[in-house]
């Protein structure tokens, strides 16, 4: 062996030191040589990161959470205007004018009078159209006919149910109407009454040669020896949730609930959910078609002699109504009733 030793002295010592030298390398990485290839899943813990030496950016987004919200900034600087936009629409009703209830029936007649003198001054129309309030009261017009200003709206409280402080009109007009309406007029939530027991003649509310009114909510009451509730001469009209009623103030007396005839045109009646009677006469008629067309439907008609009567060019239609008195046509005019009772709601034959 010791001879071997000699022989080979110089060969091992060469590989002594070669393999010394390998031995070393591997002990001493070059810098830069280590990446994510080197590194074991989970290799770099908590301990092994230098605090407060990692970045926001390190991060995976969604990783860290959101701080707290910082303080408004300052107002930005205003954006330039905008467009002009279209124009919106014209309002229906330019003024609304309220009438005061002073407490004397005849002072409060002259405060109505006087602010419907106004609005028909100012020249009412289809674009400038008022509103008259009239608070709970009586208003006494006197002998004289209250002429409404074309599209108007003349609203009451109340028409006089129970509990109810009511607005009444109240006239003794003589020979004429105690309210004559024009073209657009609404009147709702009041009483026209009229009175003039010995008169010839005397009507409530006149409707001539006008187109679009409404009567709503309106209770109509006249007493006369011939006696008119609701004339509707050339004009279209809207009744509706209205009471009307007609008295004669002698035996002899005519009392006619609604009349409708022709004028500038022919009358257009439609009349829903209302009550028409007329009474205490010779002759009482609910309602009285002369020409043009009629609709009635869901009201009570109430006539001594005729609760309908179409006559003339007249063509008149009846539904879901009831009729106490008969319903009559004359002539070659058309009378058409669908689902008509009587008083006992028996089924009823126009």
């Amino acid at each position: 062996m010791t001879a071997y030793l000699r022989r080979h002295a110089i060969a091992l010592v060469a590989l002594f030191f070669a393999l010394g030298g390998t031995s070393y390398a591997v002990a001493r990485l070059p810098r830069n040589s280590v990446g994510t290839a080197q590194l074991r899943k989970n290799a770099v813990i908590s301990s092994k990161v230098k605090d407060r030496s990692l970045l926001g950016r390190d991060f995976k987004a969604g990783q860290l959470p959101a701080g707290p919200v910082g303080p408004t900034g300052p107002q930005g600087a205003p954006g330039a205007p905008g467009p002009t936009g279209p124009q919106g629409p014209t309002p229906a009703y330019k003024k609304t004018i309220f009438v005061r209830n002073t407490g004397g029936d005849a002072t409060n007649g002259t405060a109505l009078r006087q602010a419907l003198l106004a609005i028909s001054a100012a020249g009412p129309s289809t674009t400038n159209r008022y509103v008259v309030r009239v608070e709970p009261g009586t208003y006494d017009i006197g002998t004289n006919p209250l002429v409404l200003p074309p599209y108007t709206r003349i609203v009451g409280a109340a028409i006089g149910s129970p509990g109810a402080r009511p607005t009444v009109i109240k006239g003794a007009v003589s020979g004429d109407a105690a309210v004559k309406a024009a073209s657009g007029d609404e009147v709702g939530s009041l009483t026209v009454s009229n009175s003039v027991p010995t008169a010839a003649g005397a009507s409530g509310l006149t409707i001539t040669n006008a187109s679009n009114v409404v009567l709503d909510s309106v209770r109509v009451t006249v007493a006369a020896v011939q006696t008119t509730g609701v004339s509707v001469v050339g004009s279209s009209a809207f009744i509706v949730n209205s009471e009307i009623t007609t008295t004669g103030t002698v035996a002899s007396a005519t009392a006619w609930g609604i009349y409708a005839a022709a004028g500038v045109t022919t009358p257009t009646l439609l009349l829903r959910s209302s009550t028409v009677a007329a009474g205490l006469a010779t002759n009482s008629e609910a309602v009285i078609q002369n020409a043009g067309t009629g609709t009635i439907e869901n009201s009570l008609l109430s006539g001594g002699t005729n609760s309908v009567h179409s006559l003339g060019t007249a063509t008149v239609r009846v539904g879901t109504s009831i009729l106490n008195g008969a319903a009559v046509k004359a002539g070659a005019t058309n009378l058409v009733c669908a689902f008509v009772y009587d008083s006992n709601y028996d089924v009823k034959s126009c």
